[in-house]
């Protein structure tokens, strides 16, 4: 707030004198003010300045001697720029009383003054000083009036009743305050503006980023730590030492759960009253109302007419999409075209190529070379040889390379692999397996009929045609022992071997489900035992027979042997050979066969 001035004003009031005699005239009082540029008032001068001056006198002509007046600070020096003040209002009322109640606006014995920071004057009497500003009627004594108005210029002109920057006194004889503003005093009651302030100087904030709490390397690439610099230059410094570093971005948290998976969408194609549509946890349904396609919101599982409230928006149809990169989490396209699609860059994928016409198929062991193909060329569809299978032209028969291996030529038919023992019987044995009921009489049906035709070469290179080949595996046919045909007599062959006159196994076969091996050795001059490794598949010692075929002559020169069965047990049997009543050595080969195993005594 401004300081108008400091001092003291001593006004004289005329008392009116006892009753009785007349008093004395009273004297007029008369406030002279003048400004000066030092705090003693010398020289001074009628231009409102530093220092302002007051004189109460009893003569309207002016003291001239600056001695005659009281000094005050009118205006601060200028300073450096401070906190803005509040502007201070004087506010000025009149009352007929000394208690300031009731109090007006119009000039009266008493004078109340209230200083506020608001331009709204107090209403209550009580927030204003009162003292007396008229004297008492002398003989024949005159009132003085002191009249205060206000402007916004120096001149005073227009002046108001309003206060404002500049205050206007005058102080006459008469009630009624002069309406020229030549009349009144002027005088600045708020403070003067300061003097202008020195120039500040720019500043300019620099930011860098960098991975690294020490800020090098950095980048302005948005990264883990900030660097902030306050320059005058608005070029920024080159070296990360200039910025003050701190973490930008938190680290990264512990990773959350898994989220659940939502449910997934299903196209049903044009709204229909009759269908159902679903809504829950698994699924969504979406149909296409008019132009517009909804998803189903509703009550789960129902039909019925068309509610808007039970279908929300799906997205607006477009006629078209035109695009370098589509991505979406899951598209429905009723009608695809593409040139070529692949489902990953590399290892793992499909790829559908328009210039070789092909769909091939690629594991992440083999990346580079599809293990199966589908093209159309000269062939109908072909299938790479690593694929397994190949479907050529119209006519010709499916050629299939080792079954799902291929590591032959063509031609090499169905590869079946062996299963081991300690597969149950009951899973994965039926490799080729036909159900057929036989409706007519007189005919027989077969699972598997193989015809072959043609000529039997008999040089070393020419084709040699079989119905069928079997090599190391051998073969076993099983019957049911409740139907005693005569192609069941010779199902049971599971085991064969050749055994040297010393006990030695030169050869040996055992059918795949029996599992194991054979093993031989001589236990005395012309006796041998034949042992099972695996037993688990035979009953007992009756579930097999052995036919011997002696090697003949045996080691004593004779022409002609004897072989047969002197023991025989669940894990093995025991063969004597001879030339006569006495046992010899002698090589032979021995066939068994399964007995018990299929058949019902």
């Amino acid at each position: 707030m401004a300081i108008i001035g400091r001092g003291q004003i001593t006004v004289h009031i005329a008392e009116q004198g006892e009753k009785g005699d007349p008093g004395e005239s009273g004297a007029s009082s008369y406030l002279h003010i003048r400004y000066s540029a030092s705090s003693n008032g010398n020289p001074m001068v009628t231009t409102p300045n530093s220092y302002i001056g007051i004189a109460v006198t009893t003569s309207a002509t002016a003291p001239t001697s600056y001695t005659s007046y009281a000094w005050s600070l009118l205006a601060g020096k200028a300073g450096s720029d401070g906190v803005p003040g509040t502007s201070s209002y004087v506010h000025i009322r009149y009352s007929a009383n000394a208690s300031g109640s009731p109090m007006t606006t119009t000039p009266n014995i008493y004078i109340g003054i209230a200083v506020t920071t608001s331009a709204t004057a107090p209403t209550s009497y009580m927030a204003y000083q009162w003292g007396r500003l008229q004297g008492e009627t002398g003989q024949p004594g005159e009132s003085s009036h002191l009249h205060i108005r206000y402007s916004a210029n120096s001149t005073g002109n227009p002046m108001s009743t309003t206060p404002n920057t500049y205050i206007g006194t005058a102080v006459t004889d008469s009630a009624t305050a002069p309406t020229n503003y030549t009349a009144y005093t002027w005088q600045r009651i708020t403070g003067m503006d300061g003097a202008d302030g020195v120039d500040g100087t720019s500043q300019y904030i620099h930011i860098r980023y960098s991975a690294n709490a020490s800020g090098t390397p950095m980048t302005t690439t948005v990264n883990k730590y900030i660097g902030i610099a306050i320059t005058n230059s608005p070029t920024a410094p080159t070296s990360y030492v200039s910025y003050t570093w701190s973490q930008f971005q938190g680290d990264t948290g512990p990773t959350g759960s898994a989220g659940t998976a939502g449910p997934g969408i299903v196209f049903r194609g044009v709204f229909s009253a009759s269908t159902v549509y679903y809504n829950n946890t698994l699924r969504r349904d979406i149909v296409k109302y008019g132009t517009t396609y909804y998803i189903y919101k509703g009550t789960n599982a129902s039909s019925g007419s068309w509610t808007t409230t039970n279908w929300e928006s799906f997205g607006a149809e477009f006629t078209s999409v035109a695009t370098t990169l589509l991505l979406a989490d899951l598209a429905y396209i009723e009608n695809l075209g593409v040139r070529n699609l692949v489902t990953a860059s590399s290892g793992q994928r499909i790829e559908i190529t328009s210039a070789k016409n092909s769909m091939a198929f690629y594991t992440a062991a083999s990346s580079t070379t599809p293990v199966l193909e589908i093209k159309t060329t000269s062939d109908a569809i072909y299938m790479g040889q690593g694929a397994g299978f190949q479907i050529k032209q119209t006519g010709v028969n499916i050629s299939i390379f080792k079954g799902y291996l291929h590591q032959g030529s063509e031609g090499s038919g169905i590869s079946v692999p062996v299963l081991p023992w300690s597969q149950p019987e009951s899973i994965g044995q039926h490799v080729i397996l036909q159900a057929y009921t036989n409706s007519a009489t007189g005919k027989y049906k077969t699972g598997i009929y193989i015809a072959v035709s043609g000529t039997h070469g008999t040089a070393t290179t020419s084709d040699k045609i079989n119905g069928i080949h079997i090599e190391e595996g051998g073969l076993f046919v099983g019957g049911d022992y409740t139907k005693l045909r005569s192609n069941n007599v010779l199902s049971g062959i599971v085991a064969a071997g050749k055994v040297s006159a010393t006990g030695t196994l030169l050869k040996s076969w055992v059918l795949s489900f029996m599992g194991g091996y054979i093993t031989s050795a001589k236990t005395a001059t012309g006796k041998y035992r034949i042992t099972f490794s695996n037993t688990s598949y035979l009953y007992g010692a009756n579930d097999y027979s052995v036919i011997f075929m002696p090697d003949g002559p045996h080691s004593n020169g004779s022409t002609g042997a004897y072989a047969c069965t002197m023991a025989r047990t669940s894990s093995y049997f025991d063969v004597w050979t001879s030339d006569d009543a006495s046992t010899n050595d002698c090589a032979f080969t021995f066939i068994v066969v399964i007995m018990n195993k299929f058949w019902s005594y």
